[in-house]
């Protein structure tokens, strides 16, 4: 039986499955996974919504064409509207990250040699790019005014 948006939003025990049989469409061939990682011990610690991580080849060597797995946390199953919010945050703006660790990675090491500042403004630009992307993706979907209103931040700021 395949698990609704709303049974993962109230049951927590069936998040990874509702998470396994979410369609990336053209986004799949840059995903390795998707996993689910509810909050351990330390509640203190602040995550974010998702979070997508390319291969350590791409990370660390910028070899391209490595699929990169995303992470969800419990926040992303709790600050959202509608499902349409939630699949957009998960497909457009993780799977478009995922996207670009496949097709142009940057090597973190190039980064680190060049500077604190270069890592972080490369960090906002690609926040940038996956906020429009997800702009772009948005017309004729039952998006919250909340949703709307955070990618238009993103898309100013690079920042959620």
């Amino acid at each position: 039986m395949k698990i609704s948006y709303q049974d993962a939003v109230t049951f927590p025990f069936t998040r990874q499955e509702f998470l396994d049989h979410v369609n990336f469409k053209d986004y799949g061939i840059y995903v390795k996974r998707v996993s689910y990682e509810p909050l351990h011990a330390n509640q203190r610690v602040i995550r974010p919504k998702m979070a997508t991580l390319p291969s350590p080849l791409a990370l660390f060597f910028g070899k391209t064409r490595t699929r990169s797995t995303i992470y969800v946390f419990p926040r992303a199953f709790n600050d959202e509207d509608t499902e349409d919010d939630f699949i957009s945050n998960l497909i457009e703006h993780e799977g478009e990250h995922a996207r670009e660790n496949y097709e142009s990675p940057t090597s973190l090491w190039r980064l680190i040699l060049k500077g604190r500042a270069k890592i972080k403004d490369a960090s906002i630009q690609a926040e940038k790019r996956a906020f429009l992307n997800q702009m772009r993706k948005s017309k004729g979907r039952n998006h919250s005014q909340g949703h709307m209103t955070s990618l238009l931040a993103g898309i100013n700021t690079g920042i959620s």
